[in-house]
């Protein structure tokens, strides 16, 4: 037999890996290939959630990883059929992990997904079902964030195919937070009972049409208790720093989770995703929306914040640049590219 190897870079540190059954449609066709799904890992240390989980390197953990293979012959009868599943669990290795199988030649997609929170995929047996299936952020948590790498590829002769396993999370990083009042009316005064809340937040995706929006909208126009407190981990959508900025600055860093909005324009339906800082001056409540467009799977946004004036009374109007400068940098976890928003 031809022999194809697979190698899944998953470039995290893994917790550990387990073995399922292989799943199997029908009689093989004749031109049968051996498969052998070569994973690979690479440590790759990031922080979790929250101003004081800051010092955890938990974003890249990989505690479970299901793979899926489909058929996508056009014009066959078995198009989109599940050929070959294995699932990988906690504890039973460390390391390169090696899985063998017989595959038919042909066109495949291969569906990998790590740490899905799912304890069973059920009857899966397709790509339409596959195709139903979503991801919910209220279930993630560090340690344990959503992952996901879809591939086409063909099976016909011996190679080695490498794809690297993303998160389906982008990370907002609140850098800096501080007031420049000096020389107006407002001198002397500081920024009080400060909260920080991500708001019109996607809360779920699916794992394979991952541009589709507003399954379920989290935050929707403003901060929802319940919204956050049904988050398995703390601080992912809110905090309350529990302190007054003034024009000397707050320094400390607060982290924050969201699945990726690809919308380029607004409307009626379709709202960017906002970090909104929150405080009080002279006993009025403001708020200050930085709007994050075009929001990205698998990167890193840092925020540095400084106030000039008094907000917007209400969470969903934006705040004009006399009140608000905020610098915005965006990274891949992985590699990293720049880039400045001034308000």
């Amino acid at each position: 037999m031809r022999k194809i190897l697979l190698c899944v870079a998953a470039m995290f540190a893994v917790v550990g890996c387990s073995k399922s059954d292989v799943v199997g449609e029908g009689e093989p066709k004749e031109d049968v290939v051996e498969v052998n799904f070569n994973v690979k890992v690479n440590g790759h240390s990031t922080k979790g959630s929250g101003e004081k989980f800051g010092i955890n390197a938990d974003d890249n953990t990989l505690c479970t990883l299901d793979l899926f293979v489909f058929r996508t012959e056009e014009g066959q009868d078995d198009y989109g059929v599940l050929e070959f599943y294995k699932r990988l669990t906690a504890g039973e290795c460390i390391g390169e992990i090696n899985i063998s199988s017989e595959l038919t030649v042909g066109k495949k997609k291969v569906v990998a997904i790590g740490n899905s929170k799912l304890m069973s995929w059920g009857n899966l047996t397709n790509l339409t079902e596959m195709g139903k299936l979503v991801a919910s952020l209220q279930s993630e948590s560090a340690k344990n964030y959503t992952m996901c790498k879809i591939q086409d590829y063909t099976v016909n002769k011996s190679e080695t195919i490498n794809f690297a396993l993303e998160r389906l999370i982008s990370r907002v990083v609140v850098t800096g937070i501080r007031t420049k009042f000096e020389g107006t009316p407002y001198e002397g005064c500081g920024l009080n009972d400060v909260k920080i809340f991500l708001m019109n937040v996607q809360g779920k995706k699916y794992f394979l049409n991952r541009d589709a929006v507003n399954l379920q909208v989290l935050n929707n126009g403003r901060l929802v208790l319940d919204d956050v407190n049904l988050c398995a981990m703390y601080g992912i959508l809110h905090e309350n720093l529990a302190t007054n900025i003034y024009d000397s600055g707050y320094n400390n860093k607060h982290y924050f989770y969201c699945y990726s909005n690809p919308i380029t324009t607004e409307d009626e339906t379709n709202k960017f995703t906002r970090l909104v800082i929150q405080g009080t001056i002279n006993g009025i409540t403001y708020y200050y929306p930085i709007v994050l467009k075009n929001l990205q799977e698998n990167c890193s946004y840092s925020c540095d914040v400084t106030i000039m004036k008094p907000g917007s009374t209400d969470p969903s109007e934006d705040v004009s640049a006399i009140s608000l400068n905020s610098v915005i940098t965006v990274s891949n976890w992985q590699t990293g590219t720049p880039y400045s928003v001034v308000f």
